[in-house]
């Protein structure tokens, strides 16, 4: 009798957990389509996906076609802004779209005129100055993090021989003033970006940029 109580007790203590876990995997939401031209359907390469309140980025393929994973604590009124250069920002909310679904965005063209612009030589100390002076204005100040989709026919003499996918995640570790002051006292010297590809938890890419700050004087 002793052990049929123990084993009563255990296997309820197994569901509870089990009652747990699974709420939370649930809340995981995956979004799943494509971004297109609202008059011609053509995919929109590269189009950009923001989930605001988390500072979350999908960038779409070639084609316009993405899969944003969004974490676990979203909320069916959380902010996501899709957004492609000559087009209208689309703005919805988590909860006006489907979970797993294949999701079709469209956006429309922006009729805005440019103002004319008049290009001038400018000496490079001088530019660099001014791009120190207004750093904190250039750079993002906070982290973000970015899950980018690839995915692409392959073509050759003219016959599709294959097709390629694949899923990445960017983190970009935002703007450090305290860095970029040393360099503005020293007058010279090199600042560097750093940005990391990883996939399942592995960085499996680093992109370094260098830019040579050069006298100042």
């Amino acid at each position: 009798m002793y052990y049929r109580s123990k084993l009563i007790k255990l296997t309820f203590l197994l569901l509870c957990s089990f009652m747990m876990v699974f709420p939370v995997i649930g809340q995981q939401v995956s979004l799943r389509g494509i971004v297109v031209d609202a008059e011609t359907w053509r995919g929109l390469a590269h189009a950009n996906l923001v989930l605001v309140r988390q500072s979350k980025v999908a960038v779409g393929n070639s084609q316009g076609a993405f899969s944003f994973m969004l974490p676990s604590d979203v909320r069916p009124t959380d902010t996501l802004r899709v957004s492609f250069m000559g087009y209208e920002s689309g703005v919805y909310q988590v909860g006006d779209f489907k979970k797993d679904t294949n999701l079709q965005i469209r956006l429309q063209k922006t009729e805005k005129v440019l103002n004319a612009a008049v290009v001038l030589g400018y000496p490079v100390k001088d530019l660099m100055k001014k791009f120190l002076e207004n750093m904190s204005n250039t750079f993002y100040p906070d982290p973000l993090e970015f899950d980018v989709f690839y995915q692409e026919v392959i073509e050759e003499d003219g016959k599709y021989v294959g097709f390629a996918r694949a899923a990445g995640y960017m983190h970009y570790a935002g703007y450090d003033p305290s860095f970029f002051e040393k360099i503005k006292t020293l007058g010279m010297g090199m600042f560097t970006t750093i940005h990391f590809i990883r996939f399942k938890n592995q960085i499996i890419m680093c992109f370094i940029v260098l830019v040579e700050a050069g006298e100042m004087q």
